[in-house]
């Protein structure tokens, strides 16, 4: 991912080392190294530093040819990548499900044309049933999306102000860019957490800082200013205190990339300017052999690190330190590997810029395009047609497990409108007159088939409207995800006209998950309840079913393929912010006549243990929060002939 420059420094490959590894760490286990998703960022500076230092030393002696300068980018970045993105590809077809193989080939049709973040900001599922990013193979290109638009870019804006490059102007032009794109970092991430994590606008930021220290080096009176040892040494052991503090402070918790990234950005940048000059025995610890080794093949490990995890958890296999280690050695061997015969093979061909072009990047990319083509023209079934019983098995277990919201009858949507409060498809019950309203998130859509049975047996109806990962309250700010705050703020409006037509007001949310987002979460639903109390209307909230961490709906369909896959759930016990956001909800109740709760966990749990089975080793759940459709159902008519009293 980081190129070379022509001034070779030890300390640089150093530097690489520590970003990869710690990426690869954070990868395989987040809270092994919680920073370690900084390396990214790490890679973006060295990055901007190379490529300015290069283009700067080109373009002042006339000797700059845009063509030689893709020439070297794509003998230097495209083999390796189209080289792991077609092995990831061949592999997803026999390993992932079909709907993932396909999402696949999406992301590496996208990654070759080098837009791969762009595909991940607009078609990521960010839903809340969508599929865990882990397990997205090509994930990672994003950032290599961000580095070839940056290329495209920046040299030209260089040549534009050639005649700046030793004026302290093009330093504070510089650095006004990287400001800007650091504050739009911040102010875009309630609007569009994802365009903010994945876009050049938000990231070229951490770009330019490099560039700005290949641009003050660039500068005679900097050259000797850092001539001084006692001045590099202290920029270079600032640099290393921005760089310790940002990896002992920062988490993935914190709004990223925007100002949070000004610290370690800067931090590295000080330590590529304070290592120009210094070089005492902390900056040579830096050039030790193991690190100068993973900073050579930090390309080819960044590239690899991901697909291997990817594909590590899609089949669910455990991560201990054991199978830790064993994993990192074996993305490090494979690392080495490509490096050596792909990387080093391509980076020394003395191919003119057309040759390279057509056979480095044109050729084998279109082969790759037309590969993805055709898995997505068969919805990623294209090896499946050879294995007759794979479909056929794949639909029967897909049957089983259909989710509550793909029901007709079931109006859960990502966003609503208000002619969707008045559709007649979302009465739910026996008919006639419609007293009660449905409202909440997913956690209410999953209740619509057991509340359906009840409805049928007390002769009545009920209307549902329900809004994905999106709490019941009118300033959603602070309380749903970034990404979700648009659609729960323009949909409350539409719930809270129907709560005002109904006398019955029955309410499902996630409640342990909004509470952790915001504190003050219960305590304003209620405030915005009280009203309705006080109007005498009946309230039903709806408690947090058992949660079950360790479910993987498709597992059983994973199982075709990854044979060895363990699909078992262990019984578990509620957890604690489950008891604890239920029972804040069960105090609230019992304060007033009118207000109830239902607790479905009288009839999934024992003795304090929860199973996601029924009595027939059938799972009930969809996920491991959700129940499954028809789970629902038959939990309404148990409900009904046991000892629970709640009716409509």
């Amino acid at each position: 991912m980081l190129l070379m420059s022509f001034a070779y420094r030890h300390d640089i490959d150093g530097l690489r080392a520590f970003a990869v590894i710690s990426v690869v760490i954070f990868h395989i286990q987040e809270h092994w190294l919680p920073s370690g998703f900084l390396g990214v960022d790490m890679f973006f500076v060295i990055s901007g530093f190379l490529i300015s230092t290069q283009l700067l030393n080109q373009i002042s002696s006339g000797t700059f040819s845009l063509t030689e300068f893709y020439r070297r980018r794509v003998k230097r970045i495209v083999p390796a990548m189209l080289f792991v993105v077609s092995i990831t590809i061949t592999f997803s077809l026999f390993w992932l499900l079909p709907e993932d193989a396909e999402k696949a080939a999406e992301s590496a049709a996208f990654a070759v044309a080098s837009m791969a973040n762009v595909y991940f900001w607009l078609f990521q599922d960010t839903g809340y049933f969508a599929e865990s990013s882990l397990e997205l193979p090509l994930l990672h290109l994003w950032s290599l999306g961000v580095e070839e638009q940056f290329y495209v870019f920046w040299p030209l804006i260089l040549i534009a102000l050639s005649s700046l490059l030793k004026s302290v102007r093009i330093i504070i032009f510089t650095t006004a860019i990287a400001a800007a794109s650091f504050f739009l970092g911040s102010y875009l991430y309630d609007f569009s957490a994802t365009f903010t994590y994945y876009m050049l606008p938000t990231r070229a930021g951490e770009l330019l800082v490099g560039a700005i220290s290949a641009i003050l080096l660039f500068q005679k009176r900097t050259k000797t200013f850092l001539q001084a040892k006692s001045m590099s040494r202290f920029i270079w052991w600032s640099g290393v205190t921005l760089v310790a503090i940002s990896f002992w402070y920062l988490n993935p918790g914190y709004i990223f990339p925007g100002a949070h990234a000004i610290l370690p950005t800067v931090g590295l940048s000080l330590m590529l300017l304070g290592g120009s000059g210094y070089n005492g025995k902390a900056v040579k610890l830096l050039s030790l052999k193991p690190l100068v080794f993973f900073g050579t093949i930090s390309y080819s490990l960044y590239l690899w690190h991901w697909p291997v995890m990817a594909f590590y958890r899609y089949a669910n296999y455990e991560i201990t330190p054991a199978s830790g280690v064993m994993l990192f050695i074996f993305m490090t061997a494979i690392s080495w590997l490509t490096y050596k015969f792909i990387e080093e093979g391509f980076r020394h061909s003395t191919d003119s810029a057309a040759k390279v072009f057509v056979k480095q990047l044109i050729v084998p990319s279109a082969i790759i395009i037309f590969a993805c083509l055709a898995i997505m023209k068969t919805d990623g079934k294209l090896v499946r047609y050879i294995q007759p019983d794979y479909l056929p098995l794949l639909e029967e277990i897909k049957r089983s497990q259909t989710p509550a919201y793909k029901n007709k009858y079931v109006c859960q949507s990502n966003s609503i409108n208000e002619e969707m409060s008045r559709s007649k498809d979302c009465i739910v019950g026996a008919g006639g007159k419609v007293d009660a309203v449905l409202v909440g998130d997913s956690n209410a859509s999953h209740f619509v088939g057991f509340l359906s049975e009840i409805a049928k047996e007390s002769g009545v109806s009920f209307r549902n409207l329900e809004i994905g990962a999106c709490p019941t309250i009118s300033k959603p700010k602070g309380t749903a995800s970034p990404a979700r705050v648009k659609d729960c703020k323009e949909g409350y409006p539409i719930l809270s006209s129907l709560m005002d037509q109904h006398t019955h007001i029955i309410i499902g949310n996630s409640w342990p998950d909004y509470q952790k987002s915001n504190p003050n979460y219960l305590d304003t639903l209620f405030a915005e309840i009280n009203p309705h109390i006080a109007e005498g209307k009946r309230i039903t909230f709806l408690l947090k079913a058992p949660v079950h961490n360790s479910y993987d709906r498709r597992c059983k369909q994973k199982q075709l393929s990854v044979k060895n896959m363990n699909c078992k759930v262990p019984d578990t016990p509620i957890s604690e912010r489950v008891f604890f956001t239920n029972k804040k909800i069960v105090d609230f109740a019992s304060k007033h006549p009118n207000v109830d709760t239902i607790d479905i966990s009288t009839l999934l749990c024992q003795n304090g243990m929860c199973s996601i089975y029924d009595e027939n080793g059938v799972s009930q759940y969809y996920d491991r929060s959700h129940l499954n459709s028809e789970s629902s159902h038959r939990l309404g008519k148990r409900w009904l002939s046991s000892k629970n009293t709640w009716r409509f």
